[in-house]
């Protein structure tokens, strides 16, 4: 496989993830500042309808919003070294398809806390949840094709 295509993808994956990280921070911050002093709060009181009563729920919410980006930082890992395999011409074994169904697995977990958080906060998630679910379900095809690819890859070894 082209090493270039492999690189360029981890690069661009790397960009998504900076940017990702720069959204979640520039997010949650100043909620983590309004804690601490108050000009903050009548800052974020501008911007959205908040009061003293419901401060604490928006603050949780937006604390697992942020954390849940965790899980797409940790798909992105797995994806990273998806690639890595590629790069390396190991194609067909059981790591590979392993990491695509756990790229996905996490995808899908980001995505149904973010559809539950949609309940409590009416602020729309860092990416549609429907896009997410999509490519989740593609990267679990694509992990079905490689599970099956790599079964017939084996049993075409022992017929060797």
């Amino acid at each position: 496989m082209d090493s270039g295509v492999i690189n360029s993808q981890r690069f661009f994956i790397l960009m998504f993830l900076v940017i990702v990280l720069d959204i979640a921070f520039s997010d949650y911050f100043p909620w983590v500042k309004a804690l601490y002093t108050s000009d903050n709060l009548e800052v974020i009181a501008l911007n959205e309808k908040i009061t003293n009563q419901n401060f604490s729920k928006l603050l949780v919410v937006k604390t697992l919003r942020f954390l849940s980006v965790a899980f797409l930082v940790v798909a992105f890992y797995f994806y990273h070294k998806f690639l890595k395999n590629i790069k390396s011409n190991v194609l067909f074994n059981k790591d590979n398809y392993r990491l695509l169904f756990r790229v996905s697995t996490f995808l899908i977990v980001y995505a149904i806390i973010h559809y539950i958080l949609n309940y409590f906060d009416v602020e729309r998630g860092y990416f549609n949840n429907g896009y997410v679910v999509f490519i989740a379900i593609t990267i679990y095809s694509f992990g079905e094709i490689f599970k099956y690819a790599t079964k017939v890859k084996n049993e075409n070894d022992l017929t060797i």
